[in-house]
């Protein structure tokens, strides 16, 4: 391989050069890889604009959104941002170097194919390798779903380098090819023989060939003062590409970091709006997800507290504000808050209860403690005994009271499993009652342990003791259709409340049968 700078041929050889890769004189090039000036910066523009369009739509992709994906981008964009932007960088950089490249040259850059030479012409210093050193010459065919598409001649210069030529048609290629082959025998004959036209014919250097100084004597030559001339590119713009695609690729952390800097704006605008916007049920809500999602985790989860703080309508929402917020500077108006709801409650309940001052003092024990406490009222049970009513079950169903029909017993439906499953459904008429004159998030009720007698109840917190006894009624109730019997039962019930700081208040009362009741049964 031969290096040379276009500016120290001759004159008549560079006109010649142009002209030839022009193919606008002899000798013609037998093929030729080239690109023009547009389709090699569109090219390259492409490639960057792929790039920059894959970095803008990651920038873009739920910027500000609250709960999309890639609303807060983590480490793996990063990588993203750097990759796309490389390949903008590398596709800005090679684009302005091929509109540089053919800018600097009076012809069209590429590969040129002599029967002396192949000249590879991309740049201003030209390089010529002579195929009597060629090593390997390869012309392939190729085909798509058995169709031909081109011929690819593949020339190998060994160590020195391979290039590959296109050319687009059967019959083009194998003209292509029979011409070279003439090419090569002419010039062979042409060296052989000293016959100078034929030489001319094919080798566009012949004359610094046959120069005493040869090629040899370019070299102390000083720059073309003529035209045609070429531009050498400075090393700074021929490897401007690479330092675009390390520069693209470092952009990334600024730009990665600015757009979740916008995001996090964005999302806080959006908060600020909504509480603008007076919708309180998204106001705490919002602040959380700015706390999780953006740096200013201290300022947000104070703005989700003042938020919270001023959504409390009850005294569920009170406690969930201290349980989450109680860090804040908003505990002092979340203790506040859940103080008036029981002011409210405590007045509402005096109003209603104004005639029971015993009832009204030991519920007052009760709200102070409950607002203390965020636990539930236990309710326990004391079991009832079953002796009579199973006495009962064994005398019926000897005599019934009523020919043909079957004594249905009552003793079965006291068994202890069974009263357990029935404790949470008392339980939760003994809430819905309550709840007439006081809220269930108040005084809200749970079912306990089940009593062994009444003096078990505590009296280190608020407790409501249910002790109920199921005796005989004295009457039978009987089904015709069904042909059943059942005996009628009074249920007796002793509630005792207990409060710390309260005396003891409770109430009794009996339920008897109705005159006439349905029966479900089930299995």
């Amino acid at each position: 391989m031969r290096e040379i700078r276009f500016d120290s041929l001759p004159l008549d050889v560079r006109k010649t050069l142009v002209k030839s890769f022009a193919f606008d004189g002899a000798p013609y090039p037998l093929m030729s890889q080239t690109e023009s000036e547009t389709t090699a910066v569109l090219r390259w523009a492409s490639v960057a604009a792929f790039g920059f369009g894959v970095a803008a739509l990651l920038f873009k992709w739920n910027l500000g959104s609250m709960g999309g994906d890639f609303a807060q981008q983590g480490l793996g964009s990063l990588c993203i941002y750097a990759v796309a932007l490389a390949v903008a960088g590398l596709g800005v950089g090679m684009g302005v170097r091929r509109w540089r490249e053919h800018a600097a040259v009076p012809w069209t850059p590429g590969l040129y194919l002599f029967g002396h030479d192949l000249v590879d012409a991309r740049t201003a210093d030209l390089r010529l390798y002579s195929l009597g050193e060629l090593v390997a010459m390869s012309p392939t065919h190729h085909h798509q779903n058995g169709a031909y598409t081109h011929t690819t001649f593949e020339f190998s210069f060994g160590a020195e380098g391979s290039f590959a030529f296109v050319v687009q048609g059967k019959d083009a290629a194998e003209s292509a090819l029979a011409g070279l082959r003439n090419a090569m025998s002419e010039v062979g004959r042409g060296a052989r023989e000293g016959d100078l036209s034929a030489l001319l014919e094919h080798d566009p250097f012949l004359r610094v060939r046959l120069d005493p100084a040869g090629f040899d004597g370019l070299s102390a030559k000083g720059p073309a003062a003529e035209a045609p001339r070429a531009v050498v590119l400075s090393p700074l713009l021929t490897h401007a590409w690479l330092g675009l695609a390390l520069a693209g690729a470092v952009a990334a952390v600024p730009v990665w970091w600015v757009r979740d800097r916008i995001g996090d704006h964005r999302i806080w605008s959006d908060c600020e709006r909504q509480m603008d916007e007076q919708r309180p049920e998204y106001w705490y809500n919002c602040w959380d997800e700015v706390a999780e999602k953006t740096p200013w985790t201290t300022e947000a989860h104070t703005h989700a507290g003042d938020a919270a703080v001023r959504h409390i309508r009850t005294v569920t929402e009170a406690r969930e504000a201290l349980q989450r917020y109680g860090d804040t500077p908003s505990r002092a108006d979340a203790e506040a808050r859940l103080h008036e709801l029981f002011v409210e409650a405590r007045a509402s309940f005096h109003e209603k209860a104004a005639a029971d001052p015993q009832a009204v003092a030991f519920m007052d024990a009760v709200f102070d403690w409950a607002e203390a406490h965020p636990e539930p009222l236990e309710v326990r049970f004391l079991p009832p005994t079953v002796t009579a009513v199973a006495l009962m079950d064994q005398l019926l169903a000897k005599d019934p009271g009523a020919a043909g029909m079957t004594y249905m017993p009552i003793a079965p439906h006291l068994e202890p499993t069974l009263l357990k499953l029935r404790a949470p459904v008392i339980v939760e008429k003994l809430q819905a009652g309550f709840a007439q004159v006081i809220p269930n998030d108040i005084l809200r009720l749970s079912a306990g342990a089940d009593l062994r007698s009444m003096d078990e109840l505590p009296t280190d917190r608020p407790v409501l003791g249910v002790r109920y006894e199921v005796a005989p009624f004295g009457a039978v109730y009987t089904d015709e259709q069904a042909r059943k019997a059942y005996a009628g039962v009074v249920v007796s019930f002793d509630v005792q409340l207990r409060a710390p700081g309260a005396g003891p208040f409770g109430f009794a009362m009996t339920v008897e049968p109705p005159e006439t009741f349905s029966v479900s049964t089930w299995t």
